[in-house]
């Protein structure tokens, strides 16, 4: 029994693991697109020149998309068959916070308003 229970404590981190390689190509690709645009504007070339590229890395994002939604999946899904077989994972990320699946109720958060923010709408 204690052999599987590391097991499923090495799947968890190889889990993370992969999911925060997944989050970070979405921020590399994004980058990448970002700052093509902007090299784009800075050189002063046309928006015709490249628009194939662009086209890409947004098809490059919408696939990085669906591997987040996937792996989240898959994640939910193992959790499943660590618990047929006797064992819960916590979260384990460290990284990362889940929020509840329900907001909290007015008056139970622990909320502290931003007070400028309201100013300048109040203002506006």
């Amino acid at each position: 029994m204690k052999k599987r229970a590391e097991i499923i404590r090495t799947q968890t981190l190889c889990l993370h693991d992969a999911e925060a390689q997944i989050e970070r190509a979405v921020i590399s690709v994004a980058n990448l697109t970002s700052s093509l645009a902007q090299a784009r504007m800075d050189a002063r070339i046309s928006m015709v020149e490249g628009v194939e590229v662009m086209d890409d890395l947004v098809e490059t994002l919408k696939g990085l998309q669906t591997a987040r939604k996937t792996i989240v999946r898959a994640h939910g899904g193992l959790f499943d068959i660590s618990a047929k077989m006797g064992y819960a994972t916590t979260a384990g990320g460290g990284e990362t916070e889940k929020f509840p699946e329900t907001p909290p109720q007015k008056g139970h958060a622990d909320v502290v308003p931003i007070t400028a923010a309201h100013d300048i709408r109040q203002a506006g």
